[in-house]
């Protein structure tokens, strides 16, 4: 048994591209955080800013990058 559809009915079914897309989930780009608000902060900030003020913390840094100098000084991050 085969089913047709009306004409009104395919209509219907048939979204243009502006009305499926009303309901898309804005990605987290810089264009959209310029827009709707602040950009996402990055979560080892705060201890890259701890690492900074400590001299010899920040010279490792620079050797084996912030996590691995930040957890050799003040333990995992």
């Amino acid at each position: 048994m085969e089913v047709r559809l009306i004409p009104a009915a395919l209509k219907l079914l048939s979204l243009d591209k502006e009305a499926a897309n009303f309901a898309k989930r804005h990605r987290r780009s810089n264009l959209h955080n310029a827009v709707f608000g602040a950009p996402v902060r990055d979560p080892l900030e705060p201890k890259r800013e701890v690492c900074e003020l400590n001299p010899s913390c920040d010279e490792l840094a620079d050797h084996v990058g912030i996590q691995e100098a930040y957890r050799r000084f003040y333990g995992p991050v």
